[in-house]
C-alpha cells in the first residue's frame, strides 16, 4: 500500500470514528476486564459480558414519564467503534469526544481472586457525577452471576439512582422483598442537598409510596405521595399516584378535582401523562355514579393515547354502568389487544393496580402490565 493509500484510508477510519463518537455520544460504554481463572467455576468471558452489560439494559429500559432517560446503553458496538479497538484508537475517540464536547458515561469491570477469594472492583465514570470506584464481594451464598449483576447494579446506581432504584424496586416487589429497593433509596436521597423543595429528592420519595403501596398500606402510600407533591410541585407522577389512594380509600370528589387541576397544569404535550389523569379522573366520576360524565374523560384519554389499555377497561365499566353490556364486551376487547403497545412506567400506580371504584379496600393487581408480576407478603 502506498503512502497515498495509506493517508486515505487513516483519514476515512478518522472521519468515520469521528461520526461514531456523536452518534453514540450520552451511551454508556461498558468494558469488562479479562475474567480469571476461578476454582470451582467453569464461567466464561463472554458470559461475564453479557449478565454484566444486560443488568445494565434492564435499568435502561425503564421509561420515566417525566425525565429524560439517565443513560442510554450501547446494545451494539458500531463498526468504526470496532475498528478503533482493533487500531487500538480508544485514546482518540476520547479525545474526539472531549473535542467535540461529548462525553459518554463508562462503566468497567475487573473480577479478580484474592488467596481464593473472588472480588470484584467496578470502576467508571459519569457526565454527573464523575469518576467512581467500588469494591465488592460475594455474599454467602451467592452464586458468581448474581454476584456478577449486583456488580452492574452497584455501578448503575453512580450512573442513574433513579432508573436503579426504580428497577429494584419492581424486582422487590416480584420477589416480595423490597429491602433493597428501600435502602437503595434511602442511599440515593442521603446524597442529595437538604433543601425544601427537591424534585430529585420527590422522585424518590414517590418511589417510596409505592413501596409502601405494594406492603398494601394504602394510606401509608398517601402521606408519602403527599410527601412527595411538598418536595415538588412539579412531579407530576406523585400527583396522580396521591389520586390513584384517593380513589382507592373512596374519596372520590378529592381526586377527581386534583386531576382536573392537573390537567390545566401539567405540559399537555406529555401524552402519557395527561391520558392517565383523564382516565383517573374519569374513574373518579364512576365512582360517583356519573357514568356519562365519566365516559366523556375516558374518550378524551384515549384520543391523547389511544395504547391506554386501562382507559379502555374502564370505559367498558362505564358502558355496562349505562347497560350498554355489547358496547362494554367490544371496550373490554380493544383493552386487552391495546396491552401489546405495553411500556414500563414503572414510577405510576396504576400500571400494578387497577383503580377501585366499586368499592372495598383490597388492591387488585392489573392486567395491563408485563413486569415480573407482585407478590404480596
Amino acid at each position: 500500500m502506498d503512502l497515498t493509500t495509506l493517508f486515505v484510508a487513516v483519514a476515512m477510519a478518522f472521519g468515520l470514528l469521528t461520526f461514531d463518537t456523536i452518534r453514540n455520544a450520552g451511551q454508556v460504554i461498558v468494558e469488562v476486564a479479562e475474567v480469571p481463572a476461578i476454582e470451582k467455576t467453569s464461567i466464561d468471558q463472554e458470559t461475564v459480558e453479557n449478565e454484566f452489560a444486560a443488568e445494565l439494559n434492564r435499568v435502561a429500559d425503564i421509561v420515566s414519564i417525566i425525565i429524560p432517560p439517565e443513560i442510554r446503553t450501547q446494545r451494539e458496538i458500531g463498526v468504526t467503534r470496532a475498528l478503533g479497538s482493533l487500531l487500538k484508537a480508544d485514546d482518540l475517540a476520547h479525545a474526539i469526544e472531549v473535542d467535540l464536547g461529548y462525553r459518554s458515561d463508562r462503566l468497567r469491570l475487573a473480577l479478580f481472586t484474592d488467596k481464593g477469594r473472588v472480588g470484584a472492583l467496578v470502576t467508571g465514570r459519569g457526565k454527573t457525577v464523575g469518576p467512581f470506584r467500588t469494591l465488592l464481594y460475594p455474599k454467602d451464598g451467592e452464586s458468581l452471576i448474581d454476584f456478577v449483576r449486583r456488580c452492574s447494579l452497584a455501578g448503575s446506581f453512580h450512573l442513574a439512582p433513579y432508573g436503579t432504584t426504580l428497577h429494584l424496586m419492581q424486582v422487590g416487589a416480584a420477589d416480595g422483598d423490597l429491602t433493597v429497593a428501600k435502602a437503595m433509596s434511602e442511599r440515593a436521597k442521603a446524597g442529595l442537598p437538604a433543601i425544601p423543595v427537591s424534585f430529585d429528592r420527590s422522585l424518590l420519595e414517590n418511589v417510596d409510596g409505592l413501596i409502601t403501596l405494594f406492603s398494601g398500606d394504602v394510606a401509608g402510600a398517601q402521606a408519602m405521595f403527599q410527601r412527595a407533591i411538598n418536595s415538588s410541585h412539579d412531579n407530576w407522577v406523585a400527583v396522580l399516584n396521591a389520586a390513584f389512594t384517593e380513589i382507592q380509600l373512596q374519596a372520590f370528589e378529592p381526586a377527581h378535582n386534583r386531576m382536573r387541576d392537573m390537567i390545566a397544569r401539567a405540559p399537555a404535550d406529555n401524552r402519557v401523562l395527561i391520558s392517565t389523569a383523564y382516565m383517573t379522573q374519569g374513574v373518579a366520576l364512576l365512582g360517583l355514579n356519573r357514568a356519562k360524565e365519566a365516559e366523556v374523560l375516558l374518550e378524551k384519554a384515549l384520543v391523547v393515547n389511544p395504547e391506554n389499555s386501562s382507559a379502555w377497561y374502564y370505559r367498558a365499566g362505564a358502558r355496562a354502568m349505562v347497560d350498554d353490556l355489547e358496547g362494554a364486551e367490544q371496550m373490554r376487547r380493544n383493552a386487552f389487544q391495546t396491552n401489546d403497545s405495553f411500556e414500563n412506567y414503572a414510577e405510576v400506580a396504576t400500571l400494578y393496580f387497577l383503580l377501585n371504584w366499586r368499592g372495598g379496600s383490597a388492591l387488585v393487581q392489573s392486567p395491563f402490565r408485563n413486569p415480573p408480576a407482585i407478590t404480596h407478603r
